[in-house]
């Protein structure tokens, strides 16, 4: 008998429900904290593209944080992904904060 199968017959036996879910599949909230992030990053580093506001390494840290979700990497990939959506914010600030400035007095 193969481990899951009998996990997942202690479970119907046993009042440890929760316990046997999470044996399971052991990280399913850092899978949800990641996604939900990595949602959030991509939605603010398109809306910096859309003003021309992005900053360089903001997409190389999204493809970083995907290839460690795929590695099953899930705090990891949690940690890039909001690096990314800190970055994506702080380009959106900066865009917003630089607007009609211009160029320095000096230059005049």
């Amino acid at each position: 008998m193969h481990l899951r199968q009998l996990l997942i017959i202690l479970c119907t036996s046993l009042p440890g429900t929760l316990l046997a879910v999470s044996l399971l599949n052991p990280q399913p909230a850092a899978v949800i904290a990641y996604a939900d992030t990595l949602q959030a990053a991509k939605t603010a580093y398109q809306q910096a593209l859309v003003g021309k506001h992005a900053w360089r390494d903001t997409g190389k840290l999204i493809k970083a944080a995907e290839r460690a979700a795929q590695q099953g990497d899930y705090p990891r990939a949690q940690q890039l992904a909001h690096q990314a959506k800190q970055q994506a914010l702080n380009a959106l600030e900066q865009g917003q904060s630089q607007s009609g400035v211009g160029n320095p007095h000096y230059l005049y």
